[in-house]
């Protein structure tokens, strides 16, 4: 995925988006509200994407933004949508 964002960097002169700010706590909270309405761990829903549990719980706490793949999954496996997570 590295070689995306700098290849797409390359491309269009514009650095990836962070998820800075509104947006960022906004995907934090709502990860969290859904995992938590629908009974899953941090720990579960790390198994699920496939990413670590420090991975989520970095996230949750606003320190870490997500790729768009790892957004999707995470949104699948939240039976939601990227967008509803991003939702402010």
């Amino acid at each position: 995925m590295e070689k995306t964002i700098k290849s797409r960097q390359i491309k269009t002169g514009k650095k990836p988006f962070t998820g800075k700010g509104k947006t960022r706590a906004a995907l934090a909270g709502n990860i969290k509200r859904l995992r938590i309405k629908k009974k899953i761990t941090q720990s579960n829903l790390a198994k699920m994407v496939g990413v670590s549990v420090q991975m989520i719980k970095m996230v949750e706490w606003k320190k870490m933004w997500m790729s768009e793949r790892t957004l999707e999954a995470t949104a699948s496996a939240l039976g939601t949508k990227v967008y509803l997570l991003l939702k402010h």
